[in-house]
């Protein structure tokens, strides 16, 4: 027997789906079950169905953008477009005033031109980007990535765009996700997946740091677990999450009662994470406050600088860069009531060092943990990131923050990622 309780649950700002978000998918045939059955055990065959019918847009293909596509790829989505283009990393799209601040190495200098930086296959590219091998140097990337990835899995297909302009409505696709691109450029993007009900993530890896957000405009979801003995409460969970509906069905052979809990999670855009505090939770928690770590107010003031300088990355060998950079970081330490102590002269250098670093260690866990979400949000069977994931390889330390400008009643701060060991 089986109890259903389902209330309303009103949200403002609805938003429609994308078409592919509304369709039914289809079943699954005997040779993808065959070739998909380690993964249906782990996540379910509705699931599967789920991520089979799904078109995922990534923008930026460096050493990232190459473990997401790679890890989605084999999980075997129903399409994949990759936009790879210097112009696609900066406001307005025009790679004007948010290039690449690193050096550049002089054999190099010839493929640097007219912002093909993104898109052309350099030396240092080979150090992290498994996609590549050095006889490909000087030819674009895409066309060098594209043919490896497609043998990854022949059932997905994989194309390729010069810019966003090329693919048309984002409104097409289930999830965008974007790497290596500046905080002004991700806004925009954000916005247009905003306008159009299309879920968002921005992923970048600098050096042995790293982060994740996700915009998912309106995520639903379903757990499945054993009643407990308290019955399940329908309304409001969290500042962000609501429960909207719970059913329990006994199994008569073993006599345990298993529940299927509905919810709901409301996200708010990059920009107004940006400039969001802290939960109320963390900041009248003392101990909790004290164990946020210095990344997280150095990251928003990396996107302040950027905002303020066209997409520029601040330079450490640049005395007014690494003034503006300080200051900036300490005032958002202030404003998210942390104590200014926590951000070390040591940590900044360390920061800024590793701004256009790929590190592999550091790009193969961020891209493995975006490329989780991602699954868990096309399937719709567990709970996502809320919003904001930050990664100190230097501290094994992973964090999830909510940064959503939303007041709430109940405890719901940050917390570890699942899987990692933090570190004291």
């Amino acid at each position: 027997m089986s109890k259903t309780r389902t209330v309303p649950v009103v949200t403002p700002n609805k938003v429609t789906l994308p078409p592919n978000e509304l369709s039914e998918p289809k079943s699954l045939t005997a040779a993808e079950i065959a070739l998909y059955d380690r993964q249906i055990r782990l996540w379910g065959r509705g699931a599967q169905e789920l991520l089979r019918g799904s078109s995922i847009l990534l923008i930026g293909l460096r050493a990232l953008g190459s473990e997401i596509a790679k890890n989605l790829v084999l999980a075997g989505i129903k399409s994949l477009v990759v936009v790879d283009s210097e112009s696609e990393r900066c406001a307005d799209g025009n790679g004007e005033n948010g290039g690449r601040q690193g050096h550049v190495d002089d054999q190099d200098a010839d493929l640097t031109e007219d912002d093909s930086r993104g898109c052309i296959v350099v030396q240092q590219d080979l150090s992290a980007q498994f996609l590549l091998r050095e006889g490909e140097v000087g030819l674009r990337r895409l066309d060098a990535a594209l043919p490896r990835l497609r043998e990854l899995n022949p059932r997905v297909e994989v194309t390729a765009a010069e810019t966003l302009g090329d693919v048309g409505s984002v409104g097409g696709f289930s999830v965008v996700i974007t790497t290596d691109v500046t905080y002004p450029r991700a806004c925009e993007i954000n916005a247009l997946c905003r306008s159009a009900g299309t879920a968002f993530y921005y992923a970048r890896a600098l050096g042995l740091y790293g982060f994740i957000f996700a915009d998912l405009v309106e995520h639903e979801y379903a757990l499945s677990r054993e009643a407990a003995n308290v019955e399940t409460a329908i309304g409001r969970e969290t500042a962000t999450r609501s429960v909207i509906s719970v059913e329990v069905v006994r199994d008569d052979q073993t006599g345990k009662a298993m529940e299927t809990v509905r919810k709901r999670e409301s996200y708010v855009p990059l920009k107004e994470a940006a400039r969001s505090l802290l939960e109320e939770s963390v900041r009248r928690n003392r101990r909790r406050l004290g164990n946020v770590p210095p990344l997280l107010p150095c990251l928003l003031a990396l996107f302040e600088y950027e905002s303020l300088n066209g997409g520029r990355i601040p330079v450490l060998g640049t005395q007014g860069d690494l003034k503006t950079f300080t200051e900036l970081s300490m005032r958002k330490t202030k404003e998210l009531g942390l104590q200014p102590t926590i951000v070390k002269a040591e940590f900044l250098r360390q920061l800024l060092q590793g701004l256009e670093c790929e590190i592999t260690p550091t790009t193969a866990f961020v891209g493995a943990r975006a490329s989780e979400d991602v699954v868990n949000f096309l399937g719709k069977r567990e709970a996502t990131i809320m919003n904001f994931a930050v990664w100190d390889g230097d501290a094994l330390d992973g964090r999830v923050f909510a940064l959503t400008g939303i007041e709430e009643k109940e405890d719901v701060g940050g917390t570890p990622m699942e899987g990692i060991v933090v570190l004291d």
